[in-house]
């Protein structure tokens, strides 16, 4: 892969996004890492919510500024990030689209039985739908990850 390449990364805030984007910060740091949080907006026939465009900006406004408050402490700072809404899946091949990326690297969650059948699998329809390579950390490897990082600041 050009090392030149821009490298997207999914963002949930789960600590299996927190072990994908180490993953690509470990393995590709010269590359241009850019993260995406996608979220949903609220269901339009829920009582009692005020939802509008303001109310979308507030949302974005908080999910980046949690962000810069995760990265700058683990990456620092300069990390670009973007918060968009929609349909997780379609923002990710669409943001990997607009800047051409050489790679998409997205964690699984490990979901499976009817928590999968009625919440389908993000990096699944990803991975269908992508014109990139992806890298797809299974959910396993990222509690490995998690927990050896507990481990290391147990014996510091």
């Amino acid at each position: 892969m050009n090392t030149e390449s821009t490298i997207i990364v999914p963002w949930d805030f789960s600590n299996h996004s927190k072990a994908a984007l180490k993953y690509a910060f470990q393995h590709f740091p010269s590359n241009d890492i850019r993260v995406i949080c996608v979220l949903e907006p609220p269901n339009p026939y829920a009582t009692g919510i005020d939802w509008g465009p303001q109310q979308e900006q507030k949302a974005i406004d908080s999910c980046v500024e949690d962000f810069d408050k995760v990265a700058e402490h683990a990456y620092g700072t300069g990390l670009q990030f973007f918060a968009e809404f929609g349909e997780p899946a379609d923002q990710i091949i669409r943001l990997a689209k607009k800047l051409d990326a050489g790679l998409i690297v997205i964690s699984t969650h490990g979901r499976t039985g009817l928590q999968r059948l009625f919440m389908g699998s993000v990096a699944q329809k990803v991975t269908s739908k992508s014109t990139c390579p992806i890298i797809m950390l299974p959910s396993k490897w990222c509690e490995a990850e998690k927990a050896e990082q507990k481990e290391k600041l147990n014996t510091v």
